[in-house]
């Protein structure tokens, strides 16, 4: 069987084959991705300078290209981090 590149987790599948483990990555991603309404609302004051321009960099990147679900992602990754979870 040939294998293919999937875009949606990244990875190469079997062509012709359900890939079970795409409902156990969209759940990780639903738990990571945050709110629009909970990034507006993010207070960056309680981070270290450091994030505080990652995170203010990808919310300009974020309005300007219009890709919420992307920055969001990245944006959860550096708050994840920054609060040790």
């Amino acid at each position: 069987m040939e294998k293919y590149y999937c875009t949606e987790c990244k990875r190469y599948h079997y062509r012709g084959k359900i890939y079970q483990e795409h409902l156990s990555y969209k759940k990780k991603k639903d738990i990571n991705s945050l709110k629009k309404n909970e990034i507006d609302s993010l207070d960056l004051e309680r981070f270290r300078p450091i994030a505080q321009r990652q995170i203010s960099r990808l919310l300009i990147k974020m309005e300007s290209t219009g890709n919420h679900e992307l920055y969001s992602n990245e944006i959860s990754k550096i708050i994840n981090k920054e609060l040790g979870k």
